[in-house]
């Protein structure tokens, strides 16, 4: 009698996972990313369709090789690791604001993918800005 030692099973290989600021660009979900925004609430005050495509943009660039990010009008040059981080800090009411502007906008806007990514990375640095002209503009008009 020869005893075969079972055939070694084949085990699936886990997903990578990238726990938040830990400053490993490894892969994150759909379902992370929705967690961070507070999506389901979001949801509830704008079209699924435009969360979601706010999703795939936050998660294009966390998930990127690239080097760096061209961002603005102007084309500049931002290292990945800084946009990326500025991603990182998006929430719910960065969401909100760069939906405010957007759905409030009258004018044509040519690459909307890029005006969204554009309007995501600063919205970390001027949200209190933007809330503040915005009360001043209800308070005084303007």
């Amino acid at each position: 009698h020869s005893i075969n030692p079972p055939a070694p099973t084949q085990q699936p290989t886990p997903t990578p996972r990238r726990k938040r600021n830990d400053g490993w660009d490894g892969w994150i979900t759909e379902q992370e990313i929705q967690e961070q925004i507070e999506y389901d609430i979001i949801c509830e005050q704008y079209r699924k369709e435009q969360v979601n495509e706010i999703v795939k943009i936050i998660q294009e660039v966390l998930t990127s090789n690239q080097e760096s990010f061209r961002i603005g009008q102007d084309g500049a040059s931002y290292p990945a690791g800084l946009v990326k981080d500025r991603f990182r800090q998006i929430n719910s009411e960065h969401v909100q604001m760069v939906l405010d502007a957007f759905n409030e906008r009258t004018n044509s806007i040519t690459n909307i993918h890029a005006y969204l990514r554009t309007a995501l990375f600063h919205s970390v640095s001027t949200i209190d800005n933007f809330y503040t002209a915005r009360v001043n503009h209800d308070l005084y008009g303007g």
